[in-house]
């Protein structure tokens, strides 16, 4: 495979709306030497190693002959804010679902529009005679939760609304802390507090530090008081 350049890109434009190289807010987004950073679309709080789903504001119509590989962006992992090293398919169109991670014990908050991830693309050697037609087709804006084929060629989600009470059993994208913004408020408590195993974040930075049966914990917003930085806001 053959990694497009910035004239190939320009040329073939397999995104939209196409950017060249633009600042916002002191990060790059737009067309490089070899690949596109694409931003995010939704302002997320990203809770300490917990994982959360995006979207971007590009949306993909890509050719027959491309595929394409999602990677972090330097700027964003020098703080530790990763996306999965995913895959895009020859063929495959719609808004893509950026799954992130937050690898430091202490928010981030990440704004609309923040540069998120570098997109290089690839060309093949010759046209698929299997372009991607499955289930993310046409992928709609906001975050997508996964879907799960049947043998008759649907898809079903795999999400669903969870009770607060703590006799209910999570799903595993619950346990690994995998949410989009519609399953906060059920999943993680009201929208001015969100509830994470034991303790709570709040919204706003830490009033003031609460001790909790351990004295090197926090109660109310559970980071290790050896470990505590001010919340970081990215964008």
């Amino acid at each position: 495979m053959t990694i497009l350049s910035a004239q190939t890109i320009r040329r073939r434009k397999p995104l939209w709306p196409f950017h060249e190289k633009t600042i916002f807010e002191g990060r790059s987004f737009g067309l490089s030497a070899a690949g596109y950073d694409v931003r995010i679309a939704e302002t997320i709080w990203l809770w300490p190693f917990w994982g959360r789903l995006a979207s971007t504001i590009e949306r993909f119509d890509m050719p027959d002959d491309v595929c394409a590989e999602v990677k972090d962006k330097s700027s964003n992992a020098r703080i530790f804010v990763f996306v999965q090293n995913t895959f895009i398919d020859p063929g495959w169109h719609g808004y893509l679902t950026l799954e992130l991670t937050r690898g430091l014990p202490w928010p981030i908050r990440i704004k609309a529009g923040t540069p998120i991830a570098q997109i290089i693309f690839k060309n093949l050697d010759e046209h698929t005679e299997l372009p991607y037609r499955g289930k993310y087709q046409d992928q709609s804006k906001g975050p997508q939760a996964s879907l799960h084929e049947k043998s008759d060629g649907s898809s079903s989600g795999t999400s669903r609304r969870h009770s607060t009470k703590s006799n209910s059993k999570p799903s595993p994208d619950r346990r690994l802390g995998i949410v989009t913004d519609g399953e906060i408020p059920t999943m993680l408590g009201s929208k001015d507090r969100r509830q994470t195993g034991e303790y709570e974040y709040d919204e706003q930075d830490c009033p003031g530090h609460v001790a909790s049966a351990n004295p090197q914990i926090c109660a109310r917003c559970g980071l290790h008081v050896d470990s505590l930085r001010p919340k970081e806001d990215l964008g």
